[in-house]
């Protein structure tokens, strides 16, 4: 249901609601992750309840008016709204879960996963320390200039950074860990 919601596909989701399909936030989660309102609305009227992760998938996606649709209903994980934000590369939804109070080393974790440099130096400037938790999710992302980073700033954790390299299928890097 989530993946059907998430690709707008409101034919498919009849069928599954049909054949009874009712993991609704689920189903809020990809509808919100996909920005699409009235699916949102829809798994809202069958009953989801499940905010946090709806934040998530919104600002995964970077859809702020449903990150604040979410918040008004209720949601309140500002560490997984930032993390995911983070890892998408949305700095006014980032800006948002940080003014909400988010942990900045989420925020570190989601850029380094999703590679992106300057929302990682933004992390950094801001406070965020976490070299090794940042090493690993680098290296699970093939993303070689936050390695290098990460690497600069004193992680140490070469084995998380080897796991996550393995895990994310970068063979270089990989090598690179277990040197």
């Amino acid at each position: 249901l989530s993946y059907a919601c998430e690709g707008r596909h409101p034919s498919i989701i009849e069928l599954m609601i049909a054949k009874g399909a009712n993991d609704w936030n689920s189903g809020l989660y990809g509808a919100c992750k996909g920005g699409h309102l009235p699916i949102i609305e829809l798994m809202i009227a069958k009953g989801a309840t499940g905010w946090n992760g709806g934040l998530a998938g919104a600002c995964l996606c970077g859809h702020m008016a449903i990150v604040k649709l979410m918040i008004a209903k209720g949601a309140t994980d500002w560490n997984w709204g930032l993390s995911y934000a983070s890892e998408g590369g949305h700095l006014p939804i980032i800006e948002l879960m940080i003014a909400k109070g988010a942990d900045l080393e989420e925020g570190l974790r989601g850029a380094c996963e999703g590679g992106h440099m300057p929302i990682v130096e933004l992390m950094i400037a801001k406070g965020a320390t976490g070299w090794n938790d940042g090493l690993c999710y680098a290296c699970e992302g093939g993303h070689m200039p936050i390695i290098e980073l990460m690497i600069a700033k004193g992680a140490t954790g070469w084995n998380d950074g080897l796991i996550g390299a393995v895990k994310g299928s970068h063979k270089e890097v990989a090598s690179m860990m277990a040197d």
